[in-house]
């Protein structure tokens, strides 16, 4: 049973740098066999393992020769205890590094990105080899398969280790649409993984939870000028499709957040009240005005673009109404 593993921890790990997608030296590699643990030694070569990169341990206990593993020992161990999968890879991609340090999560917006990797965390910084950066880990893959350390690197686990060669390739792809996807036009940030309501200028993000975040995009609140005041419809509400959840008011103009998603408003974001230029500043993250459950969300998406679509007409809308924006 070890001798099988460790085949097939010597597979994966010969794919995954010949992908490009771990370095030579940076990442260790585990399978789980009952009540053992097979990782990589220190300073292992994952493109070129052989049967002593290799070393077996106790899952539960500690061991005389726990030292030599993997700094990242603890971690693998955690996960195993907090989860049911059998395998675990731990890399350094250079692409999600960089995109941990200006994101909270990435998201996908192809269905097969979003039917194996779902929403991806990013989690905040912990010392490396640490039991805080174990159990902030392993919880965090009790619902996923991925997650991804600021600063840190990558930690993705499966029943089966072929199956992270998948999710590591899934992920690259995901981290250089992502790269890509800060679309910005005459200054104006374009988000192509949300859904776009054109004429009202309003942006819907859809999250894990089945709910839905609105916020009113960087082009609108260009247009609408720095916000001194915002009303948003209080929890519990329903909001019938077309009608306002909130209302915006600049020195220059005031108008409604028409919601083209109907539903109920779960949450909104208080900050607004004292400080509502944060959807100047931050239209897509700190200025999100309310978390809706829909009432009809299969309909609804059906009136709203996203990806190269939305890309397309925010820019003939920016170019239609001659807008000009200094981004967030």
């Amino acid at each position: 049973m070890e001798e099988i593993a460790i085949r097939k921890l010597k597979q994966v790990g010969k794919l995954l740098y010949t992908e490009g997608l771990v370095d030579a030296r940076a990442g260790n590699l585990s399978v789980r066999l009952k009540d053992k643990i097979v990782i990589t030694r220190r300073g292992s070569h994952l493109g070129n393992l052989q049967d002593w990169d290799f070393i077996s341990l106790p899952l539960k206990e500690e061991h005389l020769l726990s030292d030599r593993a993997s700094s990242e020992l603890v971690v693998h161990k955690e996960i195993y205890l907090q989860t049911d999968y059998l395998s675990v890879v731990h890399a350094h991609p250079i692409g999600a590094t960089l995109l941990s340090f200006e994101r909270d999560y990435i998201e996908p917006i192809d269905s097969e990105g979003k039917d194996l990797l779902g929403k991806v965390q990013i989690i905040p910084a912990y010392p490396s080899g640490s039991l805080e950066l174990a159990r902030a880990v392993a919880f965090a893959l009790r619902s996923s398969k991925l997650v991804v350390v600021r600063s840190h690197g990558v930690f993705s686990a499966d029943l089966d280790p072929f199956m992270l060669m998948l999710i590591f390739l899934s992920l690259s792809v995901l981290v250089k649409y992502s790269s890509m996807s800060e679309v910005k036009y005459k200054g104006c940030k374009i988000p192509p993984e949300l859904y776009y309501d054109i004429e009202n200028q309003v942006w819907y993000r859809l999250e894990p939870d089945g709910t839905v975040v609105v916020g009113a995009t960087d082009i609108g609140q260009t247009r609408a000028g720095r916000m001194v005041n915002v009303r948003i419809k209080a929890v519990g509400k329903h909001v019938p499709k077309g009608k306002p959840i909130a209302s915006l008011e600049s020195g220059k103009w005031t108008g409604p957040v028409p919601a083209v998603i109907e539903g109920e408003v779960v949450e909104r974001n208080e900050e607004l009240f004292d400080t509502p230029d944060l959807i100047n500043d931050y239209p897509y993250t700190k200025g999100w005005i309310a978390r809706l459950k829909p009432t009809n969300l299969e309909r609804d998406l059906k009136d709203l673009v996203i990806g190269e679509e939305a890309v397309r007409k925010m820019q003939e809308y920016i170019d239609r109404e001659g807008v000009e924006c200094k981004g967030e």
